[in-house]
């Protein structure tokens, strides 16, 4: 009953607050409650959407995002290299923004917005994206295109029209060793070129 009070409690965690302010301490203190709980055998409920799609699950604070979605909800096109983010292969969308979820924990997803690989195209159409790297053959071994698709998308949810020099540097986040972002770059300032011409 007592631990449960500690790691529940917002006032505890406030009045516990050093001298370097709220903002800093209470992200640290959550992180600690959701080790002690995982010491402690506990478990947390979080809510979140992922592909327009509400998702509930009770999960142990140390899982990471990218074990959430690929084992708790089979989404497999997030790959998790376990090489710390560097490549940039576990990239999803959360609220719009790419970020790493191999360097995410679950809980974090809690209440926010989630965009995999799978949540770009329906059934019978792809994005416009996604048709572009499929006209210029983006692809090779595969292994990276989500990650690659993602950012992409987001810096043309941001720019509808990027310069090639906007395109690499979003692609920075991601290693591609077989295309060597050529053909990348080129299908996205296709769909660029369409944004532009579309706005006209």
């Amino acid at each position: 009953m007592i631990l449960e009070y500690f790691l529940n409690s917002t006032p505890l965690l406030r009045l516990a607050a050093p001298s370097i302010g709220l903002r800093v301490f209470l992200p640290i203190a959550r992180k600690l409650s959701y080790s002690i709980r995982s010491i402690a055998g506990l478990t947390v409920i979080i809510s979140c959407i992922v592909n327009g799609q509400k998702q509930s699950a009770d999960v142990n604070p140390n899982l990471l995002l990218v074990d959430f979605l690929r084992e708790n909800l089979g989404l497999t096109g997030t790959k998790n290299p376990l090489d710390y983010g560097q490549t940039g292969a576990c990239t999803i969308l959360l609220n719009g923004k790419a970020v790493k979820s191999s360097m995410m924990l679950a809980v974090q997803a809690d209440n926010c917005e989630l965009v995999t690989v799978e949540g770009l195209s329906d059934l019978d159409h792809l994005s416009a994206l996604q048709e572009s790297f499929k006209t210029f053959h983006a692809v090779q071994c595969g292994y990276c295109t989500p990650a690659a698709l993602l950012v992409l998308t987001e810096l043309l949810q941001r720019v509808s029209s990027p310069t090639e020099k906007q395109i690499r540097m979003q692609l920075d986040s991601v290693l591609c060793r077989c295309t060597g972002f050529q053909n990348i770059v080129l299908a996205a300032l296709d769909v660029a070129k369409v944004n532009a011409t579309t706005r006209q």
